[in-house]
């Protein structure tokens, strides 16, 4: 658009500022304000479209065919049972098309009363917030009623619920399905490799076995044992006064068990160690005595001369 044809709306615009202006410090100063229409605020009552959609609205108004339909629907089912629901309906408009201006009075009336009930209720809206219905009873007291077209987007906005609820719990069990399997992976190799360390000392357990000959000789248990023994007896003793084996014994077993494997097995090793030395010491070999050589035997002849030489000698 060119700047002439804006002006038109541009003054229009500069208008309603200046109503706006007007308005609102007439509503700060006095607390309501007179609009263009020399409307009062306070009495400019809200349309229907702008209250809450949980508002209870009051019954439409009836037509003068519907009014008619209602009434004569018993007689027409009662003269043909055998007609469906619809071909009943049709009939009954047929009826009513038939009809003449004086018939369809008492009808016309009925239409108008309810326009009058219409309107009332929807006045008493307005201006309370609420009406009172044609039972007297509040409009705030009743249950509003829901549509089918509200009904089917309330159970499709539930379905969503659903479903985003039930994706959500499949990612979670995913997700705890896969920690879980981690845990198991994590544990499984601790529990391998725990399994090989100690394979690899049970082989040189045996090792030792088999060349020490006893599997007493390398026991790490014993070896701790031998180790503490003496500075927990000690220490009994300075404390007590006294001690005794069998408590010195706890004390090294609740020791023993409190430790890791990884420190056990030190001692393990060390005994393996202590074995394969001791072995080695008694596979050494061992410097022997020398033997006297052998004397002859002499024979009685040499006897009795050697005896008779003495004899001469001492002679």
């Amino acid at each position: 658009m060119t700047d002439v044809a804006k002006q038109k709306y541009q003054k229009l615009s500069d208008q309603d500022k200046v109503r706006f202006e007007k308005e609102t410090a007439m509503l700060a100063s006095k607390g309501y304000f007179i609009n263009k229409d020399g409307v009062k605020s306070t009495d400019i009552k809200p349309e229907l479209k702008h209250f809450p959609k949980s508002t209870v609205m009051p019954k439409g108004k009836i037509r003068a065919q519907n009014c008619y339909m209602k009434a004569a629907q018993p007689q027409v089912k009662h003269d043909f049972p055998e007609l469906p629901q619809a071909d009943r309906f049709r009939k009954i408009f047929e009826q009513w098309a038939a009809m003449t201006p004086k018939e369809k009075m008492p009808y016309e009336q009925q239409a108008l009363e309810d326009a009058k009930r219409y309107d009332n209720e929807v006045d008493q809206l307005r201006t309370h917030g609420f009406f009172v219905n044609a039972d007297g009873v509040k409009s705030t007291d009743l249950k509003k009623k829901v549509s089918l077209e509200e009904r089917k987007k309330i159970a499709e906005e539930k379905e969503k619920v659903k479903e985003k609820e039930k994706a959500q719990k499949l990612k979670e069990k995913e997700r705890f399905d896969k920690d879980k399997a981690k845990e198991k992976a994590l544990a499984l190799a601790a529990k391998s490799k725990g399994q090989s360390q100690k394979a690899k000392v049970e082989q040189l357990k045996q090792k030792a076995v088999e060349k020490a000959g006893s599997i007493h000789a390398i026991d790490g248990y014993k070896l701790f044992v031998k180790t503490k023994y003496p500075d927990i007896f000690k220490k009994l003793v300075e404390q007590n006064g006294k001690a005794n084996h069998a408590e010195v014994m706890k004390i090294v077993g609740n020791n023993w068990n409190s430790m890791t494997t990884g420190t056990q097995r030190k001692y393990e090793l060390k005994a393996i160690q202590a074995a394969e030395e001791e072995k080695t010491v008694a596979a050494a070999p061992k410097t022997k005595k020398r033997a006297k050589p052998d004397t002859p035997v002499e024979s009685e002849a040499q006897v009795k001369a050697k005896n008779s030489n003495k004899r001469v000698k001492k002679a």
